[in-house]
């Protein structure tokens, strides 16, 4: 996103939690701070920011009090700093999903109730983003975090399955393997992604609107399919099925 506000002729600032390394985007003004702080963290404040991007968040469904500290109370952190500075204009990244199935959704519709009060109380532009499960293309290979649970679970599974395979290939010198992932699931339900570019480009393009905005694919592919573009990109053969009987050590290595 930084890259493309960039590009349109915008003065960026950008809020950093620790001091960012050397990729950092040309003429990008760099601000070292904390949303989960008072002020944001920030000594002093630049006299010429009229709108804020809120893209920060947590993501870890494993710590429900650093995500409420984080995607909530940072946002609190974010609206109050826009009142003691005159900010006009938030533009909120929160996410497709808040049926409360976890900390995270909870967090982010806590979040945008917030927000939605602020603007009546502070005379707020708001305008409010809802992406459904963000990933990344060849271009910009990965994000930052596994954004679903369900993107989360193949991913981790894939991980501890690449590694039993690698010990046992080298272990035995056997040539490359095709290593069974069973994940328990309904293959045929869909799993709404959408490429982060495509994301960055309608942000980019809300920079004067409000309203509450939805992000998603209108053509999303099933679970069954995302497991075999997985599986194929790192020699695995994953299948989602709807039950299963989980093979005994014993009994897995003789099939």
């Amino acid at each position: 996103l930084i890259p493309c506000l960039l590009e349109r002729g915008n003065k960026v600032y950008g809020l950093y939690h620790k001091p960012p390394g050397q990729h950092i985007p040309h003429r990008l003004l760099v601000l070292v701070g904390d949303i989960t702080k008072e002020g944001l963290g920030l000594e002093n404040c630049p006299s010429d920011i009229d709108a804020i991007y809120h893209l920060a968040a947590r993501l870890d469904l494993t710590d429900n009090k650093k995500v409420w500290e984080t995607n909530v109370d940072g946002t609190r952190n974010v609206l109050s700093f826009m009142k003691h500075h005159n900010i006009p204009r938030l533009l909120f990244m929160s996410t497709a999903y808040i049926q409360h199935r976890n900390s995270y959704e909870v967090s982010k519709e806590q979040a945008e109730m917030d927000i939605l009060s602020a603007r009546a109380t502070q005379q707020l532009r708001v305008c409010i983003v809802k992406p459904s499960i963000v990933i990344g293309s060849k271009e910009n290979p990965g994000t930052d975090q596994a954004i679903n649970h369900v993107a989360l679970t193949i991913a981790k599974v894939c991980r501890r399955a690449l590694t039993a395979k690698e010990r046992v290939q080298n272990a035995l010198a056997l040539p490359p393997l095709e290593l069974l992932v069973r994940i328990r699931g309904d293959p045929q339900a869909t799993l709404n992604v959408v490429p982060v570019e495509v994301v960055v480009g309608e942000i980019a393009k809300l920079k004067e609107k409000e309203g509450v905005f939805f992000i998603t694919n209108p053509n999303p592919p099933l679970l069954e399919e995302v497991a075999n573009e997985i599986g194929d990109a790192l020699g695995l053969n994953i299948q989602i099925l709807g039950d299963f009987r989980a093979s005994p050590p014993g009994e897995a290595a003789r099939e």
